[in-house]
């Protein structure tokens, strides 16, 4: 979700927590069993028919909880650049927060983290690290890790464009190329 209000644009992006799916399926585990012990005992016919109402029930307790820790486990990463300063929100961080009058210099690079479990797709995990600089002094550092591929690229092209109009020096990812892992 991007919202332009009055000369600041703030990009929103949800944080949907791993666990989630983990505690979903582990619901449906015991429905298996009871499926198939079920099916190896072939019960007789007064406990038949009470796996039908188990199953059901198994099921809305897995979907009701599934819900409930989305809901209520559900962070958003949030991110706000205006001409006066550049807010971001990275939960469970606190705020960082940066005039651009504090600044002279955006720097933008691929930081790699290497996985401790490799990925089929590749060991390292790729995302932009943003450094702002004042007269070749580091004056904060932030690493845009959680935030959505689509919304990071949205941030570093918003980046750039205030960068430019603010007339800052802005370093780092640039063509569609540079962007691409990221």
């Amino acid at each position: 979700m991007s919202e332009k209000n009055s000369n600041r644009v703030e990009i929103v992006d949800k944080l949907t927590p791993k666990g989630c799916t983990a505690i979903y399926s582990a619901c449906f585990i015991p429905i298996s069993l009871l499926v198939t012990i079920s099916t190896l005992i072939q019960a007789e016919p007064p406990n038949k028919y009470l796996i039908i109402p188990m199953f059901a029930v198994v099921i809305i307790i897995g979907i009701l909880i599934f819900h409930y820790e989305k809901k209520h486990r559900t962070k958003f990463c949030k991110f706000y650049i205006s001409d006066e300063k550049i807010e971001i929100f990275i939960p469970p961080g606190p705020w960082f927060e940066i005039n651009w009058s504090d600044i002279t210099a955006v720097f933008v690079d691929k930081f790699y983290k290497r996985n401790l479990i490799p990925s089929t797709y590749s060991y390292y995990d790729v995302f932009p690290k943003i450094n702002f600089s004042c007269k070749g002094e580091l004056v904060g550092t932030i690493q845009l890790r959680k935030f959505h591929s689509s919304k990071k690229k949205e941030i570093i092209k918003l980046l750039k464009s205030y960068s430019d109009k603010l007339n800052k020096n802005y370093m780092g990812l640039q063509s569609k190329k540079s962007m691409k892992d990221i």
